[in-house]
């Protein structure tokens, strides 16, 4: 095994599930052999952790209880039931920007896009047909050049060839 181990093989490690191949890389890397270390201690760690919540005298219960009664009661559930006016001036907040960007826009001298004109439409499709008439031609326009040299080239060639025959 030359990668690293993934998460499902620490967590069946961790278990104490440790097939033959996991074991010989555990042994041979010293990054997956650390990194299993410290996920052993952190479930150690969540398990003290538990049984000192669970160790804790039933009076510390009977008071979170009454304290969360009593808020529930009193409609106290932090700072949104404390501040009802918060949610208001988010919405009034909200909506002043909306107002501010409307106003913006509207104003005289910044520049909005032109409307699509007909004429424009026209220079559209004329550029279509040149490319489609682009694309139906046996040979690029940009070579037609390159054949008329070629053309010269072959028929100055036939003419020299013509009197080494004679």
């Amino acid at each position: 095994m030359t990668a690293h181990l993934n998460d499902e093989q620490f967590t069946a490690a961790a278990l104490g599930d440790v097939p033959a191949a996991t074991q010989s890389h555990l042994h041979a890397c010293f990054c997956c052999r650390s990194e299993l270390a410290r996920l052993r201690a952190a479930v150690a760690s969540l398990g003290e952790g538990v049984r000192a919540g669970a160790a804790r005298p039933e009076g510390f219960w009977l008071r979170q209880r009454a304290e969360i009664a009593a808020r529930i009661a009193s409609r106290d559930f932090g700072a949104r039931a404390a501040k009802p006016w918060a949610g208001r001036l988010a919405w009034s907040g909200a909506l002043a920007a909306v107002i501010l960007a409307a106003l913006l826009s509207l104003r005289p001298g910044v520049e909005r896009p032109a409307p699509v004109s007909t004429a424009s439409a026209d220079a559209d499709e004329e550029l279509l047909l040149g490319v489609e008439q682009s694309l139906r031609r046996p040979l690029p326009q940009a070579l037609s050049p390159g054949v008329i040299l070629v053309n010269e080239r072959n028929r100055a060639a036939r003419l020299q060839q013509a009197p080494a025959q004679r």
